[in-house]
């Protein structure tokens, strides 16, 4: 089975060349953000008129989401495994992950002795900035618009107009 335990990037790289990484990314970039879409679609529907999100439609929506968050998972688990290299020297035997031979405590000194590097002192600004922007819209922006309008159905409207902002912007 798949990818147990590696990132959505992580797979992306392993399962694309250097001509199809970018169509793959863009790929991935649309449906994360039609899930978005898609979630508060259902929501604007599920909540309809009303002013109050009760227990019984709380439950309601952690379950149908959760579901799709599942099923979500599993696909991803089972994606086909990325290509193997070949050693050419050994003639078809294949070459060991690094992270096998490796101790557990490697990954970490290597990503600390990355952190220092002044291509990554590059992405500090872009990344603080997303973080901030995310956190505005996940929590500040939704929270305004469930304080100024009653009917709960504008949080999913909010959500919605986010996502096509979104899914615009990454085109």
């Amino acid at each position: 089975m798949g990818y147990y335990g590696q990132s959505n990037g992580e797979v992306i790289v392993k399962n694309s060349s250097g001509d199809t990484n970018s169509k793959n990314t863009g790929i991935f970039w649309s449906w994360f953000n039609a899930s978005m879409l898609m979630g508060n679609i259902f929501l604007y529907f599920y909540l309809g008129d009303s002013t109050v999100i009760t227990d019984a439609k709380r439950h309601g929506i952690y379950i149908v989401l959760g579901a799709l968050a599942t099923c979500g998972n599993v696909v991803f688990l089972f994606l086909r495994s990325h290509r193997v290299h070949r050693d050419s020297d050994t003639e078809g035997e294949t070459l060991l992950d690094t992270a096998d031979t490796e101790g557990v405590l490697q990954p970490i000194r290597d990503a600390s002795r990355f952190c220092v590097t002044w291509q990554m002192g590059l992405l500090y600004l872009p990344i603080i900035f997303t973080g901030v922007s995310l956190n505005f819209y996940s929590s500040v922006f939704i929270t305004s618009i469930g304080s100024v309008f009653t009917p709960r159905r504008y949080l999913a409207l909010g959500g919605i107009c986010t996502g096509i902002g979104e899914i615009a912007a990454g085109c």
